[in-house]
């Protein structure tokens, strides 16, 4: 299933949709060139399916084409990265 990744910092969130809509998010806050990620959320209908960690990997490789850095706060998001090194340039 398609995804695409919407950046709506107005809101302090990315969100991951597809054709019904948001299908997870993820709530930020931009410090500089910082972006702290708080929380993921992913709907529960799409839970265990992988959805998170693509909005991750989505998140991750927006913050690293605006050259930004990621701060880690969600526990799921630390993890991600952990398990995932090829992202380590993106770490604040």
């Amino acid at each position: 299933m398609p995804y695409r990744l919407e950046h709506a910092p107005e809101r302090g969130r990315y969100e991951l949709l597809d054709e019904s809509g948001v299908v997870a998010f993820a709530s930020i806050e931009e410090r500089g060139r910082d972006t702290v990620i708080y929380h993921t959320e992913v709907d529960r209908s799409r839970r265990g399916q992988g959805t998170g960690g693509e909005l991750v990997a989505r998140v991750l490789q927006n913050l690293r084409e605006r050259d930004r850095r990621a701060v880690p706060a969600c526990s799921f998001v630390r993890r991600f990265m952990v398990e995932h090194p090829d992202y380590s340039d993106v770490l604040a």
